[in-house]
């Protein structure tokens, strides 16, 4: 009985000093998991302060001649003279600088032209005599040029015929009309260009016009012109508003525009803006004092301008 009571109290110290020790050990757990998130949130500061580090070392070296901050907030150290070259006066040398993307033009072979012809001469251009027989090995002289500018003229006989089953009378059409207007789609585009695109005012369109194919065309022809252009371009404007709205990624940019000098009013373009809800459908407002801004909004696939009064 003895040695029974004596096992029985070494039992249940050994029960406590376990107890004892599966605290402390949950402790020492609960311990060890609070350091482990405290060391995974320094990790991640750690992480972001040195991407910063990284973005203000790339930014310390950047000066006027690698971005486009201005020349006045060079630093002491940027030698600018030495970076522009070894020209007159300190100045950058003329034609294309070290690195910039090369703009030659894309080498052409003899396949790639719409007609090949030999050109064999008959007499020699020094005595005069006649000349006979084949050279083996001529040389290529590619030439580009423009075929004579005309504009055809169709004349369109529309008949109308009645349905013998409704009634109804139907008029044929004639291809490529745009509305009852006398010009055709190309020329529609043609003209949308030269004074949307290339900004020229509707008096020169008009007279490059006339000069080319000898039809005179007036500015208010023109302006009817840019509406149709504009009324039929409204769908596929529309379509790429939403893809650019839908978008992940869009990228955004904007530069000074001047126009003509006139009183605000509306007038038919190519483009639309945004604040159609404010304005007149397919039209821009022209901007007085002769100044307004040029929007870009675009991705990989699609770019869509605008003009607008306000820069924000």
């Amino acid at each position: 009985m003895f040695k029974t009571r004596g096992a029985g109290g070494v039992v249940k110290a050994l029960e406590a000093e376990i107890r004892r020790l599966s605290h402390e050990l949950s402790a020492a757990l609960a311990v060890n998991e609070s350091q482990r998130i405290a060391l995974a949130a320094m990790e991640a500061q750690n992480a972001a302060l040195s991407e910063k580090v990284r973005d203000l070392e790339s930014r310390l070296k950047l000066n006027s001649q690698n971005s486009s901050k201005p020349p006045s907030t060079d630093g002491p150290e940027v030698n600018r003279g030495a970076q522009r070259g070894r020209g007159q006066g300190g100045k950058r040398l003329r034609g294309g600088q070290p690195g910039h993307a090369s703009t030659a033009r894309t080498p052409i072979q003899p396949e790639d032209a719409d007609s090949q012809e030999d050109v064999v001469p008959e007499r020699c251009e020094r005595c005069d005599a006649a000349l006979t027989g084949r050279d083996e090995s001529p040389i290529g002289r590619p030439l580009y040029e423009i075929p004579p500018l005309t504009i055809r003229l169709t004349w369109y006989w529309l008949h109308r015929l009645r349905c013998a089953g409704c009634g109804h009378v139907t008029c044929g059409r004639a291809p490529d009309a745009v509305g009852k207007s006398l010009f055709g789609v190309r020329i529609h585009a043609l003209l949308a260009v030269l004074v949307g695109r290339f900004r020229q005012s509707k008096r020169l369109a008009g007279e490059l016009f006339e000069m080319i194919y000898g039809v005179p065309l007036p500015a208010s022809t023109i302006c009817d012109m840019e509406k149709r252009t504009s009324a039929a371009l409204e769908v596929p404007v529309e379509e790429v508003r939403a893809h650019l709205a839908r978008s992940d990624v869009v990228h955004a940019d904007e530069t000074s525009w001047r126009g003509p000098r006139a009183a605000q009013r509306p007038r038919g373009v190519l483009w639309r803006g945004p604040r159609a809800a404010q304005r007149p459908r397919g039209v821009l407002w022209r901007v007085a004092k002769n100044k307004a801004w040029l929007w870009l909004v675009a991705t990989e696939r699609v770019a869509y301008y605008w003009i607008d009064r306000r820069r924000s």
